[in-house]
C-alpha cells in the first residue's frame, strides 16, 4: 500500500505568484508519485462543484503526511484559521506543521 501525502498550499491573489505556487506543487507531486507515494493535490482531485473544504479536511485526516507550502499568503490564512479553533485543534495543527 502506498503512503498517502496531502499537499496543502494557498491560492495567491496575484496571478503570477499563484501560477508559480501551483507549478511547484505539481512538480512536487510528480516526484512524490515517481517515488511511489499516493498524492492528494486539489488540481488532480477536484472538479467544478467539488466541496474544497471537505476535500481538504479528508485529505488531512486520511494522509500519513501533510506537506504545507508555506508562502506568506498561506501563513496569513493559517493564522486566521487557528484563531477560530478551539485550543486542542490548534495544538494538533501546530504539531502537524512543525
Amino acid at each position: 500500500m502506498k503512503t498517502k501525502v496531502f499537499i496543502s498550499y494557498a491560492w495567491e491573489d496575484a496571478e503570477e505568484r499563484d501560477q508559480k505556487v501551483k507549478r511547484f506543487t505539481q512538480w512536487l507531486a510528480v516526484y512524490l508519485i515517481k517515488w511511489n507515494f499516493e498524492v492528494l493535490l486539489d488540481v488532480y482531485e477536484n472538479y467544478p462543484g467539488t466541496k474544497l473544504d471537505a476535500f481538504m479536511s479528508e485529505g488531512v485526516s486520511t494522509s500519513r503526511f501533510v506537506l504545507c507550502i508555506c508562502t506568506e499568503t498561506y501563513l496569513k490564512k493559517m493564522q486566521k484559521i487557528v484563531r477560530q479553533m478551539i485550543p486542542q485543534e490548534a495544538t494538533r495543527l501546530i504539531v502537524l506543521c512543525n
